[in-house]
């Protein structure tokens, strides 16, 4: 498994189909299945966690992107499709806002959760936290399910 270690090049991270990387994956699950969404997910979680510190945002998507690819490669059972609604998608261009009164994050939108990436390559991923309230479905709060910090060592809660 890719160890993190802070100094480690963002180009260390194996390309999806490497030997390394999806033996990486493998390990943490069971081998040549389709898993559940929330079995990938939690791959997905520690394969980010595991992977080398960040530099800046466009390492941080990079980095995402190849440890989704990794995963639902693997074991999602589905080809890649942008537009098939059972295999998971790392944050893209076009879910980019900029957070309001921080120039140096943005949030990227997706269902039932949010992803932050900051200008040092700090990434938090939280989910939205729903429940009834007067007979109504509503967000009642958020838990953070991924806190990552860049490789300056800076968390996003961290920065001003």
């Amino acid at each position: 498994m890719i160890q993190p270690n802070d100094n480690q090049p963002i180009e260390a991270i194996p390309p999806p189909h490497d030997e390394r990387a999806t033996a990486s994956i493998a390990a943490l699950s069971k081998a040549d299945s389709r898993l559940s969404k929330k079995e990938r997910v939690g791959l997905i979680f520690a394969a980010l966690q595991d992977a080398p510190l960040a530099e800046n945002r466009d390492q941080a998507l990079a980095v995402m992107d190849r440890v989704f690819r990794m995963v639902e490669d693997e074991h999602g059972g589905v080809p890649y499709d942008p537009y098939d609604k059972e295999r998971l998608y790392p944050p893209v261009a076009e879910m980019e806002r900029q957070e309001e009164g921080k120039p140096w994050l943005k949030r990227y939108r997706h269902t039932g959760h949010y992803t932050l990436i900051a200008d040092n390559g700090a990434i938090v991923i939280r989910v939205i936290e729903r429940g009834m309230v007067n007979g109504v479905k509503t967000i009642v709060g958020e838990r953070t399910e991924l806190d990552k910090p860049g490789a300056d060592g800076q968390r996003i809660d961290e920065m001003k």
